[in-house]
């Protein structure tokens, strides 16, 4: 079993958006129907005091309307403009989420064995990502062990992280089970999917209270290229069926 809590802030989405080219309308011009239509028959017949106003009145009315087209033409890309400066087209939109779960996968070449000669670990790498209550999830076979697909791969920059069950009721020993006796200066071989290997030797090994684990430094996708190998540990809580704490392993490139 094991069970690791990422705690991430809630995600933060921004989006500009430009409105349609019809979402309002343009001023009349303080043309009035209603004078126009009382006017009209005068206006036809070229009699009468209002004969020469309704003409004027049409006549802005026209331009009015005209000038109503051109600007839609212009918002719809139909007549042609000058060039716009950058300082005017104001900031793209973007919808990039920040959440964990959605940040893009390593493209490096996926691991697919991971071996400890020294306490007898010869195991099957999966992928892994994150659960929807926050734990870094883990294969349902303890004798596997998982890689976080979102972090490095084997000798990039920054750590490589790969979890695994220290037992399971059901199914007894995982392939950590001795990860917390593993010895500083032991050899770790990461085989990936091209068949190429990163040998590793480990520098330290800490166990931290579940409440205090130090994510941002196991998950770190900067830095010197390292290996982190996570397990459950301390004290097994029958109420939350789970241990209180988490073995940690940092391995450096040998």
């Amino acid at each position: 079993m094991v069970s690791l809590v990422l705690a991430t802030s809630t995600p933060l989405v921004w989006e500009l958006t430009t409105p349609p080219a019809n979402a309002g309308t343009l001023p009349t011009a303080g043309v009035s129907v209603a004078a126009l239509s009382t006017t009209a028959d005068a206006a036809r017949a070229g009699t009468g005091p209002e004969a020469g106003n309704v003409e004027r009145r049409r006549g802005a009315a026209a331009e009015a309307g005209a000038a109503r087209r051109a600007a839609t033409e212009a918002e719809a890309g139909n007549v042609e403009r000058g060039p716009v400066a950058a300082s005017d087209r104001g900031p793209r939109p973007s919808t990039r989420s920040a959440r964990i779960a959605d940040l893009d996968v390593t493209p490096g070449t996926a691991p697919e064995r991971l071996r400890i000669p020294s306490i007898g670990v010869d195991a099957k790498i999966g992928a892994i990502g994150v659960e929807a209550n926050g734990d870094l999830e883990v294969p349902e076979n303890v004798r596997n062990v998982g890689w976080y697909r979102y972090g490095p791969a084997p000798g990039e920059p920054g750590a490589t992280v790969i979890a695994g069950h220290v037992d399971s009721r059901e199914q007894g020993r995982g392939a950590f089970f001795e990860l917390r006796s593993l010895d500083v200066g032991a050899r770790v071989k990461v085989t990936d999917s091209a068949g190429d290997v990163q040998r590793y030797e480990v520098v330290a090994r800490r166990t931290y209270d579940k409440s205090v684990l130090p994510t941002d430094e196991l998950f770190s996708r900067t830095g010197p290229s390292q290996l982190v190998l996570i397990t459950c540990g301390g004290d097994f809580d029958s109420e939350t069926r789970s241990y209180r704490d988490n073995v940690v392993i940092y391995a450096q490139p040998s």
